[in-house]
């Protein structure tokens, strides 16, 4: 069995429409990893499709999760989150207000572009879980956008840790995953976290093997990973395919 991992679309059609046309040839299954939506003009070099991007993900992903961005698009509060506690009042506060209150705890969307969605695509965003488990040839795989607590990556983003992979994989072992996935990085490959720091090649110093696409990685019990986006930025975009017969996972440039 073959599985493809997308994440991180940002309202990219044409990406998104490279991405499946190359997934549906070669997997069985595809999984989306959230962030569909979330488009920042000063990022972003394309013009967004929010209604058309989540209908192709509905449309083509068994497994989809929700991102911090697809949060936003909908005004939705993360449930799985450490270290801010939101005031329940809290889209309806200024940005100044939101600020005050957070400081750099949290993401504050601050040039995003609010996506007009359908009523259709705004309630399946509001469904989606922020986690989910599945069982895929005897192997148990946990999907997020991001790590435990984090899990929409609603936090901003700090350095990788030790701390921050033990607490990914008390989960993991909680839930009985065997391994799990993530976006949310936008990595320019593969990040590999493991448990210790026994057969790890540091990446400025944080817990992580970093491996370029088109690199073969093996995937070991324990093992979770961070994948590419599908968006168009300043990074290189990109897919991943999941072999579990072979326990290789690979990923491709878009």
């Amino acid at each position: 069995m073959r599985i493809g991992l997308i994440s991180d679309i940002h309202e990219d059609l044409t990406n998104l429409h490279k991405a499946l046309s190359k997934l549906e040839k070669e997997c069985d299954e595809i999984v989306c990893l959230g962030d569909i939506t979330g488009f920042t003009p000063d990022f972003y070099p394309f013009t967004p499709d929010a209604n058309e991007c989540i209908r192709l993900v509905r449309e083509n992903c068994k497994t989809v999760v929700v991102g911090n961005h697809d949060l936003f698009s909908v005004q939705r509060l993360p449930r799985y989150i450490k270290s801010f506690e939101f005031p329940s009042n809290w889209y309806s506060l200024s940005l100044d207000e939101q600020r005050k209150i957070a400081g750099k705890k949290i993401w504050l969307y601050e040039n995003e572009k609010l996506p007009e969605l359908n009523d259709l695509n705004r309630k399946w965003l509001e469904m989606l879980p922020e986690h989910k488990m599945e069982e895929m040839s005897g192997r148990k795989l946990l999907f997020s956008h991001f790590f435990y607590p984090n899990l929409s990556g609603s936090e901003t983003l700090k350095k990788f840790t030790f701390k921050a992979v033990s607490d990914h994989h008390s989960y993991m072992s909680a839930l009985g995953a065997d391994n799990a996935f993530c976006g949310h990085t936008h990595s320019e490959g593969v990040l590999k976290a493991a448990r210790s720091a026994n057969g790890l090649r540091h990446v400025m110093r944080m817990p992580l093997a970093f491996s370029a696409f088109n690199k073969k990685v093996k995937v070991t019990s324990n093992d979770f990973f961070t994948i590419p986006a599908v968006a168009r930025s300043n990074r290189e975009s990109g897919y991943v395919v999941y072999d579990l017969n072979e326990q290789i996972i690979t990923a491709y440039k878009l």
